[in-house]
């Protein structure tokens, strides 16, 4: 924790709040990240790290567990809706 405390819900209402408001006009295509530097740490990195991870141990099963209507035709798939 960059600024040594964990943040609460006020701060991220309060980003919200400005983004809401006519002050940002001139912000166009902008990453605000509301995580206290967390981002600019190590600790950020390794959560990204695991979450790759997670993704590439869920893609590498097989398709019929990660999706289970793979190789169905489209006319027996539409007919469960």
């Amino acid at each position: 924790m960059p600024l040594g405390k964990v943040g609460d819900p006020q701060n991220v209402a309060n980003v919200i709040l400005f983004l809401a408001s006519e002050k940002p006009s001139f912000i166009t295509g902008a990453e605000l990240f509301v995580d206290g530097g967390l981002a600019l740490t190590n600790g950020f990195f390794m959560e990204q790290k695991k979450m790759i991870a997670k993704y590439a141990n869920f893609k590498s099963m097989t398709p019929a567990v990660a999706n289970p209507d793979h190789g169905k035709s489209r006319a027996s798939h539409a007919t469960k809706l």
